[in-house]
């Protein structure tokens, strides 16, 4: 292959938060796979995005009082902003 360029998400600072995840990761993860090395026991910066767009839905159905429609749903998805477990989150729609 020729000019291939390859990133590496890198975190600053690691929270409190993170650190607990990590941890019960490495021990589900070893649990279930002993014969994995250990450095590819962490959670990838995918699967923190996919636990923080969880957490965004589960607060925006959380706030809902009842049942709720899949606009009200996407708005309230939509109006979460907070500080994750990958960083900053914020969603943006697109639709016009």
């Amino acid at each position: 292959m020729q000019d291939v360029i390859g990133f590496k998400t890198g975190f600053g600072r690691i929270s409190k938060p993170l650190k607990r995840l990590r941890s019960r990761f490495r021990s589900k993860y070893l649990s279930e796979y002993p014969e994995e090395e250990e450095e590819y026991c962490n959670p990838s910066i995918l699967a923190l995005r996919a636990y923080d767009a969880t957490w965004a839905l589960a607060e925006a159905i959380k706030k809902s009082a009842g049942e709720m429609s899949p606009t009200e749903l996407f708005k309230g998805i939509l109006s979460r902003k907070f500080k994750g477990l990958s960083g900053a989150i914020r969603f943006k729609s697109n639709v016009v």
